[in-house]
């Protein structure tokens, strides 16, 4: 009876997970797809006809192709997606694990390993993809001041251009928690990790205030979520980053570094550090239009 209990657990635990990366996941592709007026309610169900992939795939890579808009046989749905999924391919994001049929017949899994592929090369990645610049910066900063013996920079930029992709989420995972830190550091707020040191909503609220000078002070006292969603819509207001994850899944013991990476990454973007904002004196320099068709497409095209 207890095995069939922490396997019941278990399985809850999972499922909970798997909801949170689909919550946030489709609200990036739905960030994405704004400037079409499509709308993505469920991925798996949604993404079968191959219609919303080749719009996605389109969009991302900023080339066209010719797809059936209206599939009514199987062979037309499989044609779709394997048109998107070579587009993407052949745009440098290597695909691995996924094959039409896995998405015709609703692999949740599998597809939910597709969108990460496709949020980690053309967005986490295109924030920090400037390699020269990421160079200078670990050598003023010594590789982050905690680099392991004799490690440099050329070995981490070796780790970006990589073709394993373990090493390569690593520098990147690295060159994140660099630059939030140096952010944080304004309010003496530093973390080691993408998940559970942002639980209490103070670093996301320090963050956000390196910008938007006063929403620290202003929401210090509030709890974990208030702090989170306060952040959250100042982000969006003054400088344009959409609400990818639900405050309460942002501070959930749940979310995964991938997740947490498809939000945070918006914070380290070259254009994010002209924009300075008082919420107690007005604008100091300009405030980002969120009127755009897509606040990601100038990340996505950077």
């Amino acid at each position: 009876k207890q095995w069939y209990q922490r396997r019941v657990n278990a399985n809850e635990v999972k499922e909970k997970w798997l909801n949170i990366q689909k919550r946030s996941y489709t609200n990036w592709i739905n960030e994405v797809l704004r400037p079409t007026g499509v709308v993505v309610n469920d991925i798996v169900d949604d993404i079968g006809s191959g219609v919303l992939l080749c719009k996605l795939a389109m969009l991302l890579t900023m080339k066209k192709i010719k797809y059936q808009r209206n599939p009514k046989m199987v062979f037309q749905r499989q044609e779709n997606i394997q048109k998107a999924l070579i587009l993407i391919e052949q745009s440098g994001c290597k695909l691995i694990g996924i094959g039409a049929s896995d998405i015709l017949t609703k692999n949740e899994k599998l597809i939910l390993g597709l969108m990460w592929q496709l949020i980690q090369h053309f967005h986490v990645f295109q924030s920090i993809k400037n390699v020269e610049k990421m160079k200078q910066q670990l050598k003023s900063e010594q590789l982050m001041g905690n680099a392991r013996d004799g490690e440099t920079d050329e070995i981490y930029d070796n780790d970006l251009k990589s073709s394993d992709k373990q090493k390569k989420s690593s520098a990147i995972k690295r060159q994140i928690l660099a630059d939030l830190n140096k952010r944080l550091a304004k309010r003496g707020v530093e973390v080691d990790n993408l998940t559970k040191d942002w639980k209490d909503g103070e670093a996301l609220c320090a963050l956000v205030d390196y910008n938007v000078r006063g929403i620290y002070d202003l929401y210090l006292d509030s709890d974990p979520v208030q702090k989170v969603a306060q952040s959250m819509i100042a982000a969006y207001k003054f400088l344009g980053i959409p609400q990818l994850i639900e405050p309460e899944d942002f501070i959930s013991n749940l979310i995964d570094e991938q997740t947490m990476s498809m939000y945070l990454s918006c914070f380290v973007h070259d254009g994010i550090e002209e924009i300075s904002v008082d919420l107690f004196e007005g604008i100091k320099k300009k405030e980002k239009s969120t009127d755009c068709d897509s606040a990601l497409i100038p990340l996505l095209r950077s």
